[in-house]
């Protein structure tokens, strides 16, 4: 493990059971993915007309 750089995030996902278990993880993982960006978007919108 990196103990250098604070920055770094390790995650680990499984995927198990059938079509409908897969395509709940696929949410869970879009999410996790758009979180991060919508945050970002908002924080410079605030920054910029706040």
């Amino acid at each position: 493990m990196n103990t250098k750089n604070n920055n770094v995030y390790h995650l680990g996902l499984t995927m198990a059971g059938a079509v409908s278990a897969g395509c709940y993880t696929s949410g869970v993982i879009d999410y996790l993915f758009e979180t991060p960006a919508r945050q970002s978007l908002f924080t410079s919108f605030m920054r910029k007309f706040h």
